[in-house]
């Protein structure tokens, strides 16, 4: 479900267009100093994350998995219900 996302901080500012290079990702939001990484599959995502800590000589700070809640999903299947009726 592309409502999940991961939230990760690295310890310096990053690009966060380059994390739209990776297939998996759906979209990214900077939320103060972490980003939300938007994702249907995060296994995929967290190896990228890795990767690209390694890459650029990054550190990461935190790192969690977030499942949406249900209100998240009530607000999706009703928008989704809403762009099919028009």
């Amino acid at each position: 479900m592309e409502l999940q996302y991961i939230e990760v901080a690295f310890n310096k500012i990053v690009n966060t267009q380059e994390f739209l290079e990776s297939p998996s990702v759906t979209k990214v939001v900077s939320a103060g100093n972490k980003m939300r990484i938007y994702t249907a599959d995060p296994f995929t995502v967290i190896e990228f994350l890795v990767e690209y800590a390694k890459k650029n000589n990054l550190r990461i700070l935190s790192l969690n998995t977030m499942m949406p809640s249900l209100e998240d999903i009530f607000l999706k299947l009703i928008g989704r219900r809403g762009s099919s009726n028009e």
